[in-house]
């Protein structure tokens, strides 16, 4: 029997080529409600650990964190946004005329601006990455809530 909907779990595992972080809170509530916490490149499998979850729990707030690191064997390549660059450069350009100010504009202004260097985008994900995820990790961190 439950004697407790208030929980905290954790766990992490390593399978190449992922290392998979979850962390799982429960509080008491009425009816199920589930709050996923993923990195944007798999926010697509919400709905699938979302089942997973509502298989084990029945009621509760849940608020599921995961963080996922992927082995990859060649260096991140920073991609630059060169045109939006130029129009920040040529909108500054054009506040320091109107302002009347002599000072040029520099980089760093520049680059303080958003998204003028981007991150590289991740691989694709696969349903292989999300079984990892959603057998290893997050039916393991279910069950030992829904006993807490």
């Amino acid at each position: 029997m439950i004697c407790s909907m208030t929980a905290f779990a954790r766990a992490q595992l390593k399978k190449s080529p992922l290392e998979v972080h979850v962390e799982i809170r429960s509080f008491n509530s009425r009816y199920l409600d589930t709050v996923f916490h993923l990195p944007r490149q798999y926010s697509e499998w919400e709905k699938k650990l979302q089942k997973t979850v509502t298989e084990v729990l029945t009621r509760g707030r849940v608020e599921i964190r995961i963080h996922i690191d992927r082995e990859t064997s060649r260096e991140p390549v920073f991609k630059i946004n060169n045109p939006l660059a130029k129009a920040y450069f040529d909108a500054l350009t054009r506040l320091n005329d109107h302002l009347g100010l002599k000072v040029p504009v520099t980089l760093d202004q520049v680059l303080a601006l958003k998204e003028i260097i981007q991150q590289p985008e991740a691989d694709q994900t696969s349903e292989d990455d999300l079984k990892i995820v959603e057998n290893r990790t997050v039916q393991q961190m279910s069950v030992r809530l829904s006993t807490a």
